[in-house]
């Protein structure tokens, strides 16, 4: 069974407060989500203002990512080798003392096809591209931190919950069509995918 993974972070600043996409040092995580394909989610946040099924604080995250996810689940990610999972870790570390587990089974979309074409394909081209137009994600990626500061939580968790079932489904009909392919940018080209 699959399971997809997200994050989203508070950081309002890159510049200010030195931070880098291909560094995860400095990068504060307002939550962390987890969506599997028989519909059950797991959200991780410290967020009073956040209601969600199955809801735990970061600090439990690696337990129930040990025990309850990944015995049961492949992890789905876009960009998870580059962003998230590397910024889990340096904060599950800094702020907790703990690491994520050695080995889980993962896939990454976004790893995957920089890895065939050289091209980052960005989510939101990709579901225009497998779900179609009206499947479209909730906000930009560069908006949650902003509303996660005006105190919108429940808005930015529900972002990351639903970026994880389009990440699922746009995995799934790219399986059913033996490829990825996205729309927005000229340099996207059909790419072959018979699996994981």
């Amino acid at each position: 069974m699959y399971a997809a993974l997200d994050i989203e972070t508070k950081n309002l600043d890159m510049k200010a407060e030195g931070l880098s996409f291909d560094n995860p040092k400095g990068w504060d995580i307002s939550c962390i989500c987890v969506v599997s394909e028989n519909g059950k989610s797991w959200t991780f946040t410290d967020s009073e203002l956040v209601s969600a099924e199955n809801k735990y604080s970061l600090s439990a995250f690696t337990k129930v990512f040990y025990d309850e996810i990944i015995p049961n689940h492949v992890i789905l990610t876009h960009n998870g080798y580059r962003f998230d999972f590397p910024i889990i870790q340096e904060y599950l570390k800094r702020e907790f003392s703990q690491d994520l587990p050695g080995y889980f089974e993962q896939f990454d979309s976004c790893d995957y096809l920089l890895g065939k074409t050289g091209v980052r394909y960005r989510l939101a081209h990709l579901v225009s591209y497998h779900l179609g137009s009206e499947a479209s994600k909730l906000m930009d990626a560069a908006n949650a931190p902003v509303a996660w500061a005006e105190g919108r939580h429940q808005e930015v968790v529900d972002y990351c919950l639903h970026d994880c079932l389009l990440t699922i489904q746009m995995i799934r009909d790219a399986l059913k069509r033996g490829h990825f392919n996205a729309i927005g940018k000229p340099e996207y080209a059909e790419v072959p995918f018979k699996g994981m």
